[in-house]
């Protein structure tokens, strides 16, 4: 009996630590949900369009920090003035595989190799709170380490929110993108914001290794 109880417990306290991929949140998402993500010197406004039984439309939408608005549905409505790329994806709701991606400057469609569908079927194995990153700097050797768990800014509605963060490795499978074969870091909000967008993505491996982030996110983004 008491060896029963103990292997609960032990399920219980390990299931966290199991892997899972963010298509299994985006029946949170809703029409008007948007992530803004920064680069060096440019940004990206990922926002989801619309949703249908079978489908799921998202815009990306580019261009130079220096153009960075301060109300983004004026900015989109405005025909989002000095971007440099906008595109539209259609996923498949099912498998998350790419049905179409349109530029829709000029109606072209994409052929490459789509980062977002993959990005949300890939597993993502949970980071331990003993290996997360640490704030401030390390300690002594033999110094015992009080250094509290770094998390990610997270940015909703242009405010800085207090929420819970889990940080997740995976490993991006072989193929034709600059991705292919690298360890990436990412963190992701548990509440208090967009649940199924990493706010953090750090790739860890490969000869060029960089960080995006987002500087802000938030719903009811609807034109």
């Amino acid at each position: 009996m008491l060896y029963n109880y103990l292997i609960l417990l032990c399920l219980l306290f390990m299931q966290p630590l199991f892997g899972f991929q963010l298509k299994e949140r985006l029946d949170r998402a809703q029409p008007g949900d948007f992530i803004v993500y920064a680069y060096k010197s440019s940004f990206t406004l990922l926002r989801v369009s619309t949703i249908t039984n079978e489908t799921m439309t998202f815009e990306e939408i580019a261009a130079a920090l220096t153009e960075k608005p301060t109300n983004w549905k004026v900015w989109l409505e405005g025909g989002a003035k000095g971007h440099t790329s906008w595109t539209i994806t259609v996923v498949n709701r099912k498998d998350f595989t790419n049905i179409q991606t349109t530029s829709k400057d000029d109606a072209a469609l994409y052929k490459q190799t789509l980062i977002l569908p993959k990005l949300f079927t890939l597993e993502l194995t949970p980071i331990a709170d003993s290996e997360r990153k640490k704030r401030g700097p390390e300690p002594l050797t033999g110094e015992i380490d009080h250094r509290s768990i770094w998390s990610p800014k997270i940015i909703f509605n242009d405010k800085e929110v207090q929420a819970p963060v889990s940080g997740y490795i995976l490993v991006w499978p072989k193929d034709e993108s600059e991705l292919s074969g690298r360890r990436i870091e990412m963190y992701v909000p548990d509440d208090h914001a967009l649940t199924y967008f990493p706010y953090w993505i750090e790739v860890l491996s490969g000869p060029l290794k960089f960080k995006v982030f987002a500087i802000d996110s938030g719903k009811n983004l609807v034109l």
